[in-house]
């Protein structure tokens, strides 16, 4: 029983120091990127889209079920904690792309809570699904589709 509890908190400690390699990470980044990237809309697209806010506590939002979308859902949530890939669609300017860029990265910030017009409930990916279905026919309907096939299409 001793060492059980030894190992909790082990697990804890380690949990704990990456949390705070991430928040000095975050804080020593700067708000246009530390790639130096002065793109118009970078510096607004970091603000407040931060994942683990200062208090440490992440963003609990989810995105709702639109019948069988669970395997968009799972990938689009992992694309979410993916920082470079996610903060990068989320820097791209709106008007100049349009269809699925857009969609995805309005989705990201509904997951975030950047925009809180939603309030905390889970985010709907509905103007995604739509956007694939009109790119991808394939996932039309509510049938079940693989998780990796989606983020093939969706990245590829």
């Amino acid at each position: 029983r001793g060492a059980a509890a030894a190992m909790g908190k082990k697990k804890g400690a380690i949990a704990a120091k990456a949390r705070a390699k991430r928040e000095a990470r975050n804080r020593a980044g700067s708000p246009s990127g530390a790639d130096g990237d002065e793109r118009p809309g970078a510096a607004a697209a970091a603000v407040g889209g931060r994942i683990v806010h200062e208090d440490g506590n992440r963003v609990h939002r989810g995105l709702t079920n639109l019948g069988n979308t669970c395997y968009m859902n799972s990938i689009v949530q992992c694309l979410n904690v993916s920082m470079p890939f996610s903060d990068e669609v989320m820097r791209i300017p709106a008007p100049v792309t349009g269809g699925v860029s857009t969609s995805l990265c309005s989705v990201f910030r509904g997951i975030r809570g950047v925009d809180d017009a939603q309030g905390t409930s889970a985010c709907n990916p509905k103007l995604l699904k739509e956007q694939i279905v009109s790119r991808f026919p394939w996932f039309r309907g509510k049938d079940q589709h693989d998780a990796h096939e989606f983020l093939r299409t969706l990245v590829g």
